[in-house]
């Protein structure tokens, strides 16, 4: 085993001490970050130690944690209520949601005529954090450093600013802190941060210090989503289970239809920049085949550069339809169908995809459970407003009302129902495992 494959040498500051976490902000004040410059007119309002020490390359591994946070998911009932309480005020008075992911408000940042803190940023500093996006909260990455982070946060109570840092404590070893700057929009942004300041330092922040805690003791390098197991190999699994995989068609050709008419032959798409990627594959059932290594364009390269072009002026598109050759199709909303990871693919493991695995092109995308990633993909639907949901036959629609499937199926958050949380699922999803690998294994082959 190299150094490499070895997960990181990672302490903690443990939380039976009374430490508290909380510093003052000179501890922040004290160190030339770059978002003071920046930012000047913020107020500094918190600095927290967090609970994670590491060596000097080890801030990477931070920002891919704190992207990935979901505060909701939290383990303190009184912070989930909290925070779900806040975004319910949100939906009502119109203040802005703070846990869902996307662009922040378009305000002004308070007392001037700037909408984002990235017109302020030196040449050397802009473009330096496009890499990160965060999945549950609405922060915009504005930079990063070896050492230092930043994201900003707009919405009709505050601008805000997260700050992260990798602070050097002596003898090769860092810690994590983390800064809160903002500047609230007038008597009411006063009000709201006047308000929740006592539940911030007793509840919230506590109980996200502990979270980033466990987070950080359990990585390994390359960890698995949350009720997901690992298995040998990559099973042949489908909906039509011991049919055989559809024919391939001798010129292949994805329609685009629904708001633009289009036909793309996958030798037009095949022209345009290819990438492999290196991505598991997670089953709603709850197993995972790893380390895939697939090759094609990236969906966003694709919408942006044929489809987008196409559309009429003003279409607000907000939802894709994937179909299939096999009649499997899925429903992504926009902004997941345009992640970096999505991959239109035709090649798995250094070869053509096969009729198992959705010759002659499938969607991937990682970050969502297997079904979203439709196989022998022929036609895809552009959507402006969600689209009601159709059956191929009275079988079809009575399997979808039992086992419903989450819109977004994301699988770093665990959305296997709309409905029923995912804890109980699991068991009553991994039993269908067993049977219909048996039966995708019998499907004879073209």
């Amino acid at each position: 085993m190299t150094a490499a494959s070895c997960p990181p040498n990672i302490h903690t500051t443990p939380y039976g001490s009374r430490i508290s976490m909380r510093l003052p902000n000179v501890a922040h004040e004290a160190r030339p970050w770059r978002i003071r410059d920046i930012a000047p007119d913020f107020t500094l309002e918190d600095v927290w130690a967090l609970p994670v020490h590491g060596g000097a390359d080890d801030f990477p591994t931070l920002l891919e944690l704190m992207a990935s946070a979901d505060p909701t998911d939290t383990k303190s009932l009184p912070t989930r209520v909290l925070w779900q309480a806040r975004d319910l005020l949100g939906r009502w008075f119109d203040l802005g949601r703070i846990s869902a992911p996307g662009r922040a408000d378009d305000l002004p940042i308070p007392g001037t005529t700037e909408t984002s803190l990235a017109d302020r940023l030196p040449a050397d500093l802009r473009d330096t954090a496009a890499d990160v996006r965060f999945h549950s909260v609405p922060f915009i990455p504005l930079f990063r450093t070896d050492d230092e982070f930043a994201a900003e946060l707009s919405n009709q109570t505050v601008h805000g600013v997260l700050h992260l840092a990798w602070v050097d404590q002596g003898d090769g070893r860092y810690q994590g802190q983390m800064a809160v700057y903002v500047k609230p929009r007038g008597p009411l942004g006063n009000g709201y941060m006047a308000l929740i300041k006592p539940f911030r330092h007793w509840i919230v922040y506590p109980a996200l210090m502990r979270q980033i805690e466990r987070t950080w003791n359990t990585r390994g390098p390359d960890p698995l989503p949350p009720g997901q197991r690992v298995i040998g190999g990559f099973p042949r699994f489908g909906t039509h289970l011991s049919r055989p995989a559809p024919a391939v068609p001798t010129d292949p050709v994805i329609a685009i239809r629904g708001a633009v008419t289009l036909d793309l032959p996958l030798t037009t798409v095949s022209t345009l920049p290819r990438q492999e990627r290196v991505a598991d594959f997670h089953c709603v059932a709850g197993w995972s085949a790893t380390g895939l290594r697939w090759a094609g364009v990236s969906f966003e390269t694709v919408y942006r550069t044929l489809i987008e072009p196409a559309l009429p002026p003003g279409t607000a598109v907000t939802h894709l339809v994937f179909r299939g050759l096999d009649g499997h199709r899925s429903t992504v909303v926009i902004e997941d169908a345009l992640a970096d990871e999505v991959l239109i693919a035709d090649h798995l493991d250094g070869r053509p995809l096969d009729g198992d695995h959705g010759a002659p092109a499938r969607l991937v995308s990682p970050n969502q459970y297997g079904y979203m990633s439709t196989k022998h993909l022929c036609r895809i639907d552009v959507h402006t407003s969600a689209p009601k949901q159709t059956y191929r036959s009275l079988i079809d629609q009575v399997f979808a009302r039992v086992i419903r499937r989450h819109p977004r199926a994301r699988v770093w958050h665990e959305e296997r129902h709309p409905d029923v949380p995912p804890r109980p699922l699991r068991p009553v999803y991994r039993a269908f495992i067993a049977p219909v690998r048996h039966l995708s294994a019998r499907r004879p082959r073209r």
